[in-house]
Parts: C-alpha cells; structure tokens; sequence
C-alpha cells in the first residue's frame, strides 16, 4: 500500500481514506462497522499505521503471528542448503545441487 501511495503522492492525511477505499468483502464490512461504531470522522484521524495495527489485532491471531515469527527465525534445511549453495561459486552450485542433498551436512 505504501508503493500505491507514493505512486499517487498520496498526502499522509488522506492514506487512511484512500486505504480503507480498497477494502473488499469481510474487510470492508469490518471497516464500516468500526467507522459506525466510533464515529466516521474519529476514524478517518488514525494514521495508516494505527489502520495496519489495528488491521493485523482483528485479521492476525496472536498465536498465528507468533507462530509465523518463530517459522521466519529457525530455517527449514532446504533454507539452510539454497543459501550455503547460492554463496559458492557458479561453477560448484551446480555439482553440489545435482546430488540432491536433503540436510546441510550432505551439500557440504
């Protein structure tokens, strides 16, 4: 959304209106309830990212953030094997990757 907004130099004080403009579905059905809900004018104040925080609390479990940020910080081995093969040389990746090593010990 960022990019949208710097594309269409999209002042910070109309990102929350132009944003919530996008909204589909249960997204937009959420928006115009919260908007009944606290009065339309206190909710077009919020910055956009009070809207993205406010956003992730409804859509994004804290157990399912939490369980994505744990996933992003312990690698999968297949992680582990693309990144110690992407930093040997051009011409040794492709004999490492033709054995197809299943754990990091085998690629090395």
């Amino acid at each position: 959304m960022e990019t949208v907004f710097h594309i269409n130099n999209c002042p910070e004080k109309y990102q929350v209106k132009y944003a919530t403009c996008t909204l589909l579905n249960s997204a937009l059905t959420w928006w115009n309830s919260h908007k009944r809900t606290i009065r339309t004018k206190v909710a077009f104040i919020r910055s956009w990212r009070e809207l993205m925080k406010l956003m992730a609390k409804v859509y994004c479990p804290r157990n399912e953030v939490q369980k994505m940020q744990s996933e992003l910080m312990v690698p999968e081995e297949e992680d582990l094997i693309e990144r110690y093969v992407g930093g040997l040389p051009n011409n040794i990746q492709g004999n490492v990757m033709y054995t197809e090593p299943t754990r990091l010990q085998d690629a090395i």
